[in-house]
């Protein structure tokens, strides 16, 4: 071959193997590894109707191989500037995965190399395969082993022997289409089954995990129960401490009439306007809620024993329960999941539950009665203790009862499935928010900060 000598691209202006083949006379522009292949437009000669030409397919030859059938094609619409034609490396790349050889139908030797691959920053490129393979430059070695190996006289011998190996499998550029076409299915196939297997190992493997932490809860779990004394018990489970006191019956308390657990109309006005006026400056206004306290046709209310517990829940207990959860932010939904649980660990032997408002409301008046002492700040209520042991009753964190907001006569509740909790919080400055019987709402599922829970308990046995 000369230097911008010609070389013949093996050009189908129909779709298929089978129809006559057509030859496009071109130019050699190009320099070696560039993007596009130029080539003059008037070198594209009688073989199309009308002298445009807008689709060229290009016979590609698999690396190493000089066949006379094509190991692939690739159709172009090919770009007109200044008279000269561009065929793009990258578009060649895109319909086949590879490098390849463009070669003509009638030459022996190969004319072009087309360069592909992955690389996020090298683009595919095309190349003279004769100036490629007669560079001396030590840059394009590795290309010179790839497409170069040995003289051309002896590729020439190896990729004619390489021919007759593949020419009983290649009969057909149709046959090796539909073998393109398995392999492709194939590889996808094979892709899915790694995907499945992966995603099969995470679940075995979260399956290890679930099975050895069932496993720890099942050895850890115990419920052993000690007395101190007849007004302490307490409960050991899962390695931890739980306390409780008994809290006497109001009958046993010589209260023969019952409790009245809400406020009037009056009283909630006259408390309502005393915590006002204990706010701190520049304090936005507080909406009245201490009205949802009040209740004109109550009827007293009886007490019976109960176990409550020291404390308010440990929060180390509460987070192997509820993973990733806090005991400062709970959900009514939370108390009852971690209630059930240590239900399931002391089954037949103690059982726990949420207190209801009027245990809560008995409980809080043993340590705090604002209708006979007066209102109090939560801070001086913060550190108060009822009955022997009850600590973080008031101004603590907001604690859940099992009351529903509308289990009073004529309150207006925000939602009538919302639960009422007592005893209001370290950001509570409204007085009235820390007396017994201020009622504020928890929505079942919502997590709320500064929101927590104490135990009831039942001995069983």
């Amino acid at each position: 071959m000369k230097k911008y000598g010609q070389y013949i691209l093996f050009c189908l202006l129909s779709f298929g193997c089978a129809k006559k083949a057509h030859l496009a006379v071109v130019n050699d522009f190009s320099e070696t590894w560039v993007q596009n292949l130029s080539v003059k437009a008037t070198d594209v000669k009688q073989y199309y109707q009308q002298g445009i030409v807008n689709t060229l397919e290009i016979c590609l030859h698999r690396q190493n191989t000089n066949s006379q059938q094509c190991d692939g094609t690739a159709f172009l619409k090919t770009s007109q500037f200044n008279g000269f034609l561009i065929l793009d490396a990258k578009k060649i790349c895109e319909f086949r995965d590879g490098a390849y050889n463009i070669t003509s139908k009638q030459s022996k030797n190969v004319d072009y190399v087309v360069k592909c691959g992955n690389h996020p920053i090298k683009k595919p490129v095309i190349a003279s395969w004769k100036k490629l393979c007669s560079s001396q430059e030590s840059k394009l070695e590795n290309d010179r082993q790839k497409f170069c190996l040995g003289s051309t006289g002896s590729q020439v011998k190896q990729l004619e022997d390489e021919l007759v190996l593949k020419k009983a499998k290649l009969e057909t550029c149709q046959a090796l289409a539909k073998k393109n076409e398995l392999s492709d299915q194939l590889i996808q196939e094979q892709e899915k089954t790694r995907e499945f297997k992966r995603k099969n190992d995470q679940l075995t493997q979260k399956l290890v995990q679930a099975e050895a932490k069932i496993k720890s809860f099942e050895q850890a779990k115990k419920c052993e129960m000690r007395s101190i004394g007849d007004n302490r018990i307490t409960v050991i489970i899962k390695n931890y401490t739980l306390r409780f006191v008994k809290v006497k019956s109001t009958y046993r308390m010589g209260m023969k009439k019952g409790i009245r657990i809400t406020l009037t109309e009056q009283e909630a006005n006259a408390f309502h306007q005393e915590a006002m006026k204990s706010l701190p400056k520049n304090y936005q206004p507080i909406y009245p809620n201490i009205f949802k306290a009040v209740s004109k046709n109550e009827r007293l209310k009886h007490v019976a024993q109960f176990w409550v517990q020291e404390k308010t829940i440990n929060p180390q207990l509460y987070k192997d329960i509820i993973v990733g959860g806090s005991a400062d932010s709970i959900s009514y939904d939370d108390a009852m999941n971690v209630i059930d649980t240590l239900n399931s660990w002391c089954q037949g032997e103690a059982q726990f539950q949420l207190p209801d408002e009027k245990q809560f409301v008995s409980l809080a008046r043993m340590a705090y009665n604002p209708i006979e002492e007066g209102l109090q700040p939560c801070e001086t209520l913060k550190e108060k203790v009822a009955l022997n042991h009850i600590k973080q009753l008031f101004g603590y964190k907001w604690q859940l009862t099992n009351s529903y907001c509308s289990s009073l006569d004529n309150v207006v509740c925000d939602n009538k499935q919302s639960r009422i909790k007592k005893g209001g919080s370290s950001e509570s400055r409204y007085a009235a928010e820390c007396m017994p019987e201020y009622r504020a709402e928890s929505m079942p599922d919502l997590r709320e900060q500064n929101t927590t829970f104490r135990l009831i308990f039942k001995r069983l046995k």
